[in-house]
């Protein structure tokens, strides 16, 4: 992941949506950036 923030300059967190405790998972929606997207 260091290198991810490396190339960003910024702190990177890295999780699924379904490892998001239910109380956060709001908050944390507001605050996410999608780097991309897999096409189904």
């Amino acid at each position: 992941m260091s290198d991810l923030e490396d190339l960003l300059n910024k702190t990177v967190d890295l999780v699924s949506d379904t490892s998001l405790l239910p109380w956060i998972k709001d908050e944390v929606k507001k605050e996410k950036v999608l780097i991309y997207e897999r096409k189904a």
